[in-house]
């Protein structure tokens, strides 16, 4: 499968599960877990940079990183906590992929940056993903 097309499928994949996110930004804390089911995690990295005040306070944007595990796919498996330094996770480039998505508050919409980290830190490649995405829609979302 051509890396386009993978990523179009991405998408499609993700949609249903991003949907159940609770995207109040009043009940956003950094760091926060909200992922809705237990086999991926996803993380609230921040809001988006505001020009006026020249910081990351602009909560009508929402970033937030989604990880995906070789094993997520595997019927009981549990996303496993990350070893972490300061306000920064230690990523498994050996075991795992991260992705952004935005979330667009006032429009009501995902936007998926389908530039995920550079296939070459990790081990996880694009057909996995969309693999382990196919899974999980079976299971929670057909």
């Amino acid at each position: 499968m051509a890396e386009g097309n993978v990523w179009n499928e991405f998408d499609d994949l993700l949609s249903p599960i991003l949907d159940e996110i609770d995207t109040d930004p009043s009940d956003t804390d950094f760091g926060d877990d909200v992922s809705p089911i237990p086999e991926i995690k996803i993380i609230f990295d921040g809001f988006g940079y505001n020009e006026e005040t020249d910081e990351d306070d602009n909560d009508s944007e929402m970033s937030y990183s989604i990880i995906i595990h070789r094993d997520s796919h595997k019927e009981g498996f549990s996303f496993p906590e990350h070893d972490s330094f300061g306000n920064s996770i230690i990523h498994r480039p050996n075991s795992e992929r991260c992705f952004t998505v935005w979330y667009h508050v006032n429009e009501g919409t995902w936007e998926t940056t389908t530039s995920p980290e550079d296939p070459d830190t990790s081990e996880l490649k694009s057909d996995e993903i969309i693999k382990i995405l196919r899974v999980l829609r079976d299971r929670y979302y057909k």
